[in-house]
């Protein structure tokens, strides 16, 4: 690469699915140079049943770093300095993950290689270097440690050693409850969003609320004693959009006829979000002209999300269980 360039170093606590120099164009010319190292360590034996002796060595191309780690330098063209703060080493990251991501996604494309993952860059980096390089030589300009990251998702990963969390655990394991499909999708989103699949995400959480809102709908409507086919029928009515009301506007009028409640009413600043710049994004990334939300306007609409779901589950689950059903407790107090 033709000096000047910046370049960024970091090693992941697991192997690639490919090594080499890759050059490529992604706004600037960039170059990622991949190399998986052997480290095999009690881990490896630990999991493979068996000790290396010699040379031996066994690559696990996953997230669990049992027999390699991946050294990773992104070269990008150009002197960026980071400046004086912290914030521009973060921004150093997201740039080296964002180029390295894209090479993975090239990759897996061409290879049809469904088991690879985005790397989190709050997650997987936890220290990296950058240097300037110029014609008379590398210049060190900052360093980053631990998992500083921008404006991280507002949800707390619990522990099980917490005593409230372990029991709500062992709850749900015994009464064998089934994820709810919008739990999942839920789950997808955050996870897509640390990744920096901003697209991914948005389209996973979008779903997550319509499907909880729909789900909501049909057990409200046979609480009231409303029989199957007419459930369907009223549903189709309530998530299929019009030329005047958007599917989110069709769910309202169902929360309106069965429960005699609106999100629209209750919280519209929320609304405008949830059936504005969140709408949009998702429209953006699924119509023809896709486009790529930023980190923020993703966050953003997710936060929204996240708090539409969690209104509907709250104000319609006493319709649903009753003051005195104990499932309540669950259902309200859960993630």
């Amino acid at each position: 690469m033709d000096t000047p360039y910046t370049e960024i170093s970091f090693t992941l606590p697991y192997a690639l699915p490919l090594e080499g120099e890759f050059d490529f164009d992604l706004n600037r010319p960039c170059r990622v140079t991949i190399t998986n190292v052997g480290v095999m360590d009690q881990r490896s034996k630990a999991v493979m049943g068996i000790e290396a002796v010699g040379g031996a060595t066994i690559k696990i191309s996953d997230q669990y770093g049992l027999s390699h780690v991946a050294k990773v330098t992104v070269a990008l063209a150009g002197e960026l300095p980071p400046g004086p703060d912290m914030a521009g080493m973060i921004a150093h990251r997201e740039d080296a993950c964002t180029a390295l991501n894209y090479l993975l996604d090239i990759y897996a494309m061409a290879t049809s290689d469904y088991r690879v993952r985005h790397v989190m860059p709050d997650h997987d980096v936890l220290s990296l270097g950058s240097d300037i390089v110029t014609d008379e030589g590398r210049s060190p300009v900052g360093f980053l440690f631990g998992a500083a990251g921008q404006p991280p998702y507002p949800v707390r990963i619990r522990d099980l050693s917490d005593e409230k969390t372990r029991a709500l655990f062992e709850q749900l394991l015994q009464m064998q409850v089934d994820v709810p499909a919008e739990r999942q999708y839920l789950h997808d989103a955050r996870r897509s969003f640390q990744e920096r699949d901003f697209r991914g995400a948005i389209i996973l959480a979008s779903t997550a609320l319509e499907v909880q809102w729909e789900g909501l709908l049909d057990v409200g409507m046979d609480k009231q004693g409303v029989d199957r086919k007419t459930r369907r029928k009223r549903l189709r009515t309530y998530t299929t959009p019009t030329t005047n009301k958007g599917t989110l506007a069709c769910l309202d009028l169902g929360l309106r006829e069965v429960f005699n409640l609106s999100l629209k009413q209750a919280q519209p600043e929320l609304w405008a979000v949830l059936n504005g710049a969140a709408r949009n994004l998702r429209k953006n990334v699924i119509h023809p002209k896709v486009k790529t939300p930023a980190y923020q306007e993703t966050l953003e609409a997710l936060v929204a999300i996240e708090h539409g779901m969690r209104w509907l589950r709250d104000q319609t689950a006493p319709a649903i269980l009753g003051d005195d059903d104990p499932a309540k407790r669950k259902m309200t107090n859960s993630p």
